[in-house]
């Protein structure tokens, strides 16, 4: 494992009591990410967009909700209004880690950069360091994506009006947090002189035992996200799937989207009331997988002062607001594809659920059929051609229907596929290797994609058969169909 001695010959500060230890916890944590320069930048725009702060610096709702529009284009500034006491909660939680499942300390500066360390995934693999148990380099992303979902998932919730139940033992799956930032702290009770002596080590008093200290209470997952605020949140995150790959603001027809994104972490018996609880949410981000949240990262982008940024003052807040602004306008259209079906609201949930070794290329190339022109004959042939990765999609009338596959190329190092439905609810189906399977039965007219129990049947005269997902199935007549050649 890494190690984290201090580069001064003092001794390590003194972590004698809980206080010690959060303490030095977060300024070990905001080292391996921000710099001094990064953490003056980020004072300059806490002054910069909390005119009126505390004294001890602390953001409050509003503050939070002036940052974040530099970022959020106006047709979305009421869905980011909806989000905010989410938001807002999140962060201050993030900031309070590993007690982020406890009602969390105030938002302020050095809160809002350990938040940003720990859900960044880049940045938290430095010090979660899973790689001793993994078999891969996969399975240790896996592994990552597993705890940032939960972490998010603790961070995002409210608790859950409920009758105490009697006290249980405390385990280490219950400190598993706790422990993550104990290591941490451990490691770094130690200098060493690398110039003169780099073989010497000097060890720091004993610090505070971990049995001494609160439970990070880490297999918690009593309480519930609120529907609304997570709603909206789900649209501010589809809204970057596009922005990032370069597509203009969508318009109201990201809703539809929304919708069918929402409804993949709620469970089928759900009504309007139903918020989100730990097992759907955890079943709905394992099928999507992990581009949807790690866009989350976007809103802290401004966070990190710019190599390329050069003020007369390099700490003046005024520059500082003035490139968030230029920085975060709207990008260039990059001509992604487009067609009857591949519109902003499916292209926002296929970025969402795709490989992130998936990208569109400047060749990619869309036919569409319609429902007269469906040849299964032909339709097979550029399934399993291989040269390329290629994703299908099939609508029904209206597009109340909405699915399709992915189909990896051969020579491709990840060569994972996906089976689809969008609409009406996201659900998604996931295989490695060549276990997507294309079958053409010819005397009855039919193609079948399937992973697994997950398949989507094909015939000739324009029907379609979606089924295996969570044991419900659905017929529709095809409309229109698209192949893309990416």
């Amino acid at each position: 494992m890494g190690q984290y001695f201090s580069q001064a010959l003092e001794a390590p500060p003194t972590v004698e009591t809980f206080d010690d230890f959060i303490t030095r916890f977060q300024t070990l944590i905001r080292g391996l990410y921000f710099n001094r320069r990064d953490q003056q930048w980020l004072l300059n725009i806490s002054a910069e967009f909390n005119p009126t702060p505390s004294a001890a610096g602390e953001w409050d709702e509003s503050s939070l909700s002036r940052f974040l529009r530099t970022l959020v284009p106006e047709p979305l500034w009421p869905d980011l209004e909806n989000s905010i006491p989410l938001l807002h909660r999140s962060l201050a939680r993030l900031g309070s880690f590993p007690y982020h499942n406890a009602p969390p300390r105030p938002l302020t500066v050095d809160t809002a950069l350990v938040a940003i360390v720990v859900i960044s995934f880049e940045c938290n693999r430095k010090w979660l360091r899973f790689d001793q148990c993994a078999a891969s380099e996969a399975a240790e992303e896996q592994q990552t994506q597993r705890w940032a979902h939960r972490v998010l998932f603790q961070s995002m919730s409210v608790a859950k009006v409920a009758a105490a139940g009697p006290a249980e033992l405390r385990t280490d799956a219950d400190d598993e947090d706790l422990l993550r930032a104990y290591q941490l702290v451990q490691e770094a009770n130690q200098t060493r002189d690398w110039e003169r002596n780099p073989t010497v080590v000097r060890h720091g008093d004993p610090i505070i035992p971990v049995q001494h200290l609160p439970s990070s209470q880490s297999r918690n997952m009593s309480g519930i996200i609120p529907r609304s605020e997570f709603k909206s949140v789900l649209k501010l995150l589809l809204h970057f799937q596009l922005y990032l790959a370069g597509e203009p603001v969508a318009d109201q027809s990201l809703d539809v989207a929304v919708d069918s994104v929402l409804g993949a972490f709620l469970p089928a018996d759900a009504d309007e009331s139903s918020d989100i609880e730990w097992d759907a949410f955890e079943a709905a981000t394992n099928a999507i997988g992990p581009n949807l949240f790690l866009n989350i990262g976007y809103l802290g982008s401004p966070i990190e002062e710019p190599n390329d940024l050069k003020p007369t003052n390099p700490f003046n807040a005024k520059d500082m607001a003035l490139w968030v602004e230029q920085t975060f306008l709207p990008p260039k259209h990059t001509s992604l594809p487009t067609g009857a079906i591949l519109n902003s609201a499916s292209l926002s949930q296929l970025l969402a659920i795709l490989p992130r070794s998936f990208v569109f290329t400047p060749t990619t190339s869309v036919s569409s059929f319609q429902n007269d022109e469906f040849n299964i004959g032909v339709l097979h042939q550029h399934l399993t051609s291989g040269q390329r990765p290629i994703i299908l999609l099939i609508s029904s009338a209206g597009s109340s229907v909405l699915a399709g596959a992915v189909f990896p190329a051969e020579e491709s190092e990840n060569h994972e596929g996906l089976v689809w439905q969008l609409v009406p609810t996201l659900k998604v189906a996931r295989s490695q290797g060549d276990a997507i399977q294309t079958t053409l039965d010819r005397s009855a007219s039919q193609l079948t994609v399937s992973i697994g129990a997950s398949r989507i049947c094909l015939w000739e005269d324009g029907r379609a058969e979606i089924c295996g997902f969570g044991g419900l199935t659905l017929q529709f007549l095809i409309e229109a169909m698209e192949v893309i050649f990416v």
